[in-house]
């Protein structure tokens, strides 16, 4: 499959578009075949090493493990079930939750494990991508390109409103 990878810190000469195989999904995780993938500054970010010194960049104290593809905003559809998925995931069009984390509910993002698909596993900037089938969710509207901001931006976007509490007549 075709894929762009991050070779290692640095400005965009660090991107590089390969064909490598398809992954093959484990136990519990699906096949996407990827729709659409957006862009945003956590890709940005990672590549430039910006989440802390260049050698611990990522959301987990070892940093990114280099090649890496980025991309954390997914929508694609269900194209192969791994063991003891069940057999109605297949052909589905999902929005991919772009995160694991042992951390208790809502307070996910708190969790020492935390990692992000297109930094600690590979990302969207690829023709598939295996993913926890638990972490698969409907598109919230039937348009790939549109669903694909439901996942960090649209999760940024929630948190904040969270946080801010923002009552009626507010802007």
């Amino acid at each position: 499959m075709k894929a762009v990878q991050v070779v290692g810190y640095g400005d965009v000469d660090q991107l590089q578009v390969v064909d490598i195989p398809k992954p093959s999904p484990k136990a519990g995780e699906v096949l996407i075949k990827v729709r659409a993938c957006a862009i945003n500054n956590t890709e940005i970010w990672m590549r430039e090493g910006a989440y802390g010194a260049r050698e611990k960049s990522g959301w987990r104290p070892e940093g990114v493990q280099f090649p890496r593809i980025p991309g954390s905003d997914i929508t694609g559809e269900v194209v192969e079930l791994g063991d003891g998925v069940d057999q109605g995931m297949m052909g589905r069009h999902v929005v991919l939750f772009p995160f694991t984390s042992s951390g208790p509910e809502r307070k996910e993002h708190l969790s020492d494990d935390m990692s992000f698909i297109g930094s600690e596993y590979d990302g969207g900037y690829a023709e598939y991508v295996s993913w926890p089938a638990d972490l698969c969710f409907d598109m919230p509207i039937d348009d790939f390109v549109e669903s694909a901001v439901f996942s960090v931006s649209g999760l940024t976007a929630w948190h904040m409103n969270e946080q801010l509490h923002i009552r009626s007549g507010e802007t």
